[in-house]
């Protein structure tokens, strides 16, 4: 049934936009620090209380094209990636006979994630394991009470596959005296592997889907290696590949921003009459835009830029660079994040040091070193600002009085989100670098992580890179992340966001329980011919129509309705649903359709 249900989901999410013929099917999971796409997944949970410490409270796996997946629920909050017992036990070749012994099963594979590190159990010998062997990844990065777990099934350890059959067992455990296991039976999970087609696992372009985009990029460059000249050719490659318009480095300190430029001017020469433009700000932080720069401010050792778009945008752009305090710096950080996020609240003020018009698109990139307390990602994103009595109150940072969007770009051809990489760390990859802007006033249509240690040949060709590309050059890879912008007008002292295209926006919140809110747009232009006929349904995960919202004729502007267990959704049990605008003009084959998930939690 499980198999069934997950071709449905696939099926389901294929979209099209007008004609454009633009595809993408969403797989069973994506380590994205969201979990919708597990509720629909069975598993083990365990409602005891444990004797000592933490309580696992849920396990579950699942499995697609070359990876496995385990979500793993808890009490408490937690980094996993340091100072914990919780330990994964995998019984990968179907023997209790074999490997490690525990609650009934052989484990071949023990890994302690605390401690970064484990053995491969095989024929009464064991051999010492980091995550590079199994191609480790965990999410989220921060502390959280949730993780998601990725490993490579075609994993080798010892000239050895490490999962030998098609059908496992799972144990968790917190490895303190008296901790808690889960499953509390003996015998473990048991999980058999379900057959799926190679398709793409994730949806992105590496080339701009439309000129007129605005790429942003990211990129913390390790120490200057930007300027080795053993590396010189690779960042060519890729800054070739890539062709961004506005970037924000970090970690360059013993070089100059126009030096910088002058370098991605070799790389990416300007047309004629035009320049890359730069500024420097703090010991690392440098932008180079091919947009004037007109303002720097210096924020402790981050930045804001102010950008003038108006040549071919008609706006500004606010652009905060960031590179915060590293590792168990918890304090450091967040306060770091307090100011930034509060020069932001007082530009969209009267008063300060910067007053930007209202609407200005805000874009917040970095790397943000966030591997500790959630909070500092909390604040980033919603404005709550923890440190009030230095640095203000908490704000809602978006011009419609919501959170920051977070973009999470995916992996090149992985199902994941993790921005920095390296095999010679301890440390698994994680998610570090972050961009976060201001939805109501612009919308991301593209966005990816590259690595080109896992991209197909036929894209290294077509982009003239090489797989080693990004990894032989620094320890994170690029953040890139394409924005379309919406004509708007301030009216009566309140913000009017007015599309020239259709948009269905993620529904808020999401969870939810007992109602969400669905925005959606209609072109502007329809307002000048023919109103095009609008649906808005709901479906379960089997693809059956649970709710009509909207199924009218609307003319060109924004749109909102709310989704309620008050109403339709009282008698639908908690899960994953979806719902899909479908906007059709008469006497016109133009068809938009468009669909995203919600998750019902009763």
């Amino acid at each position: 049934m499980r198999s069934n249900l997950l071709l449905v989901a696939l099926a389901f999410f294929t979209y099209t936009i007008f004609n454009c013929n633009i595809y993408s099917q969403e797989q069973l999971i994506i380590l994205d620090e969201e979990y919708s796409d597990w509720y629909q997944i069975t598993g083990v949970s365990d409602t005891s209380e444990t004797v000592s410490g933490i309580d696992l409270k849920q396990l579950k796996v699942a499995n697609f094209e070359e990876y496995i997946f385990l979500y793993i629920e808890m009490s408490e909050m937690i980094n996993l990636q340091d100072n914990n017992s919780i330990t994964l036990f995998i019984d990968s070749d179907n023997n209790p006979a074999t490997g490690f012994s525990i609650n009934g099963i052989g484990a071949e594979l023990k890994y302690e994630f605390g401690k970064r590190g484990g053995r491969y159990y095989y024929n009464n010998t064991s051999t010492s394991i980091g995550h590079e062997n199994i191609e480790l990844i965990t999410m989220p990065t921060v502390t959280s009470n949730i993780f998601e777990i990725q490993i490579n099934i075609n994993s080798i350890i010892a000239g050895r596959p490490l999962f030998a059959d098609s059908t496992i067992s799972v144990i968790v455990k917190n490895n303190v005296t008296d901790g808690d296991i889960i499953p509390n039976d003996n015998g473990g999970y048991k999980y058999s592997f379900i057959n799926s087609e190679p398709q793409s696992s994730v949806s992105y372009s590496i080339k701009k889907l439309d000129e007129n985009d605005l790429r942003v990029v990211s990129y913390n460059i390790e120490r200057d290696q930007l300027f080795d000249a053993a590396n010189k050719e690779a960042h060519r490659r890729i800054f070739q590949a890539l062709k961004p318009d506005i970037i924000g480095f970090q970690e360059i300190y013993n070089h100059s921003a126009q030096q910088t430029a002058d370098l991605i001017e070799e790389f990416l020469p300007s047309s004629e009459g035009e320049e890359w433009y730069n500024a420097k700000k703090g010991s690392d932080v440098i932008t180079v835009s091919r947009f004037p720069i007109t303002q720097s401010f210096a924020i402790d050792n981050n930045a804001a830029f102010l950008i003038d778009m108006q040549s071919k945008y008609q706006r500004d752009l606010l652009f905060i660079n960031a590179h915060t305090p590293c590792c168990a710096n918890n304090e450091s950080r967040q306060k770091e994040i307090d100011n930034f996020m509060s020069f932001v609240r007082e530009a969209k003020e009267d008063g300060g040091v910067l007053t930007i018009t209202e609407g200005t698109p805000i874009v917040v990139v970095g790397d943000m070193n966030l591997v500790g307390y959630k909070q500092q990602q909390t604040t980033l994103i919603t404005g709550d600002i923890v440190n009030q009595s230095i640095y203000g109150e908490a704000f809602l940072p978006d011009w419609d009085s919501t959170h920051f969007a977070d973009t999470k770009p995916v992996v090149t051809n992985m199902p994941s989100t993790f921005t920095w990489y390296n095999e010679g760390s301890s440390f698994s990859p994680g998610r570090l670098d972050y961009i976060v802007f201001s939805n109501s006033v612009m919308s991301k249509t593209n966005g990816f992580n590259l690595f080109t240690n896992t991209l197909p040949e036929d894209s290294l060709r077509m982009y003239n890179l090489n797989s080693s590309d990004v990894t032989s050059v620094a320890d994170h890879i690029p953040v890139v992340v394409d924005f379309r912008f919406s004509p708007f007008v301030s009216v009566n002292n309140h913000f009017l966001k007015l599309n020239y295209e259709f948009e269905l926006n993620q529904n808020y919140p999401n969870p939810f329980n007992p109602s969400t809110t669905i925005k959606y747009s209609i072109p502007v232009e329809t307002r000048r011919g023919v109103s095009p006929h609008v649906t808005l349904k709901v479906y379960d995960i089997l693809g059956r129509e649970v709710a009509i919202l909207v199924n009218q004729n609307q003319n060109g502007g924004n749109y909102e309705v709310q989704f309620s267990t008050n109403g339709v959704a009282s008698r639908l049990p908690s899960g994953v649903y979806f719902y899909k605008l479908t906007a059709t003009t008469p006497n016109s084959s133009a068809t938009f359709t468009a669909t995203k998930k919600l998750l019902l939690l009763k």
